[in-house]
């Protein structure tokens, strides 16, 4: 089994407060997640691309290191600038300077839990060259491509691919694609609603239907990732609460949903909203 250093993003726009950050309390939950259920071990890294005042600001709190009391694998923190837009920020995800070694890479948003080990998945990217993709959506849809694909017939019925869940080998192939996203999100004003996403998506198709090159690209079961819901099945190794991009109270609100219900074993009523699971009460 190879070494796996997964990852995630957290910032705080400049001249906001990262006390008021639900992105951080999100970041507690996922952290917790990732040392329930993902059986990391030694050899393997958890770390956190994070701005210096957002970083200043967890260390002034106990739940981070409450969280990583007798925990097996290594947490480390990387250091970013303070962003100032929400495009800065979205581009720490492919910054090439994070990546150092042939070892497996996995980035995970804030808003995907780890719900079951992780491990057997990191041994489908065994090779340098490697880019392991969650299929999801229409490559062409909004979310996804967006204008940057056009539209046709055979466009239509590909899939397209989530940047909130990516796995791979690093080369220097995708160095470069990296790269370009972080041009194209710096470039994009105003920012597209996914922000990173189509570029993503552009890269992939470039990759896939357009010039190949080296790049081995594998698609891993979307059966794994269970998308807004308490149902966890015998497929599921990720839940993704996903929504508006930068609606921090809304992603979180989901993932306290989640964990009040694994807590407590309570059920849901079937068909009830994540996003509005309260119900009035009347008389």
């Amino acid at each position: 089994m190879r070494k796996m250093f997964l990852y995630t993003v957290l910032f705080t726009l400049a001249g906001q407060e990262p006390g008021k950050n639900k992105y951080v309390e999100m970041f507690y939950i996922w952290l917790a997640y990732v040392k329930k259920n993902a059986g990391l071990g030694p050899s393997d890294t958890v770390a956190l691309i994070v701005d210096k005042r957002t970083y200043d600001f967890l260390n002034s709190t106990i739940h981070v290191s409450v969280i990583l009391q007798n925990v097996k694998f290594t947490f480390t923190c990387l250091i970013i600038p303070n962003p100032v837009t929400i495009s800065d920020g979205m581009t720490a995800r492919y910054l090439p300077e994070i990546f150092v070694e042939k070892i497996v890479y996995m980035y995970i948003d804030l808003d995907v839990l780890i719900v079951k080990p992780i491990l057997n998945i990191s041994s489908i990217s065994v090779e340098q060259n490697t880019l392991c993709l969650m299929p999801e959506g229409c490559l062409t849809g909004f979310c996804y491509g967006n204008d940057l694909i056009e539209k046709t017939a055979i466009n239509d019925n590909h899939t397209g691919f989530t940047s909130a869940w990516f796995m791979f080998v690093y080369c220097e192939e995708i160095r470069a694609m990296f790269t370009r996203i972080i041009l194209g999100i710096l470039g994009k004003t105003p920012p597209y609603f996914t922000i990173d996403q189509p570029f993503f998506n552009k890269e992939i198709y470039d990759k896939l239907y357009k010039n190949p090159g080296n790049l081995n690209i594998l698609f891993v079961n979307p059966e794994y990732m269970g998308q807004n819901t308490f149902s966890i099945n015998n497929k599921h190794l990720f839940v993704n609460f996903s929504g508006f991009p930068g609606e921090d109270g809304r992603h979180l609100l989901k993932m306290l949903c989640l964990l009040c219900h694994e807590f407590t074993g309570s059920e849901l009523a079937e068909g009830q909203p994540l996003d509005h699971p309260l119900h009035s009460l009347e008389g």
